[in-house]
């Protein structure tokens, strides 16, 4: 069965430094992942959390054995992973591409074979591309969380 292409849309972020000068313009294209339905294009959704217990004893052994916690960022963690199936997505309003004919009035779906932020399954392909990295580092999951 053929699904209804997600909407797409531009987000426009401008970044400032510490004295509030304008330094770069950063563009994202973002999924509506709203318009996906249960069910067909997604079966569930997906929140990785921890809990305050597993946190306080991650620091409690850091305390004891006096090593330093870090805290790291991914920068575009969710377009890394890979999702299960491709995902038809619409180009954004105001985006146009030129057929062979000339033509820009087309309306174009493209499949992703990426997560975009907005999908709903994006949480979910990303949490487990970073579990499979930990697992395969010899790292294993706290029964807790």
């Amino acid at each position: 069965k053929e699904t209804t292409p997600v909407s797409t849309k531009i987000v426009f972020k401008f970044k400032v430094n510490s004295k509030g000068e304008h330094v770069k313009d950063k563009a994202r294209l973002v999924a509506k992942g709203y318009q996906e339905l249960l069910g067909q294009e997604f079966v569930s959704t997906f929140s990785p959390m921890t809990t305050t217990p597993a946190i306080r004893l991650l620091l409690a052994f850091a305390v004891d054995l006096g090593v330093q916690v870090y805290y790291s960022d991914i920068p575009h963690a969710f377009i890394k992973a890979t999702l299960d199936k491709k995902i038809p997505i619409a180009l954004p309003p105001g985006v146009s591409l030129k057929t062979e004919q000339g033509s820009t009035d087309v309306t174009f779906h493209v499949d992703i074979k990426r997560a975009l932020y907005g999908l709903k399954q994006a949480p979910q392909v990303f949490h487990r591309l970073l579990s499979t990295f930990f697992e395969d580092l010899g790292y294993q999951r706290c029964k807790v969380d």
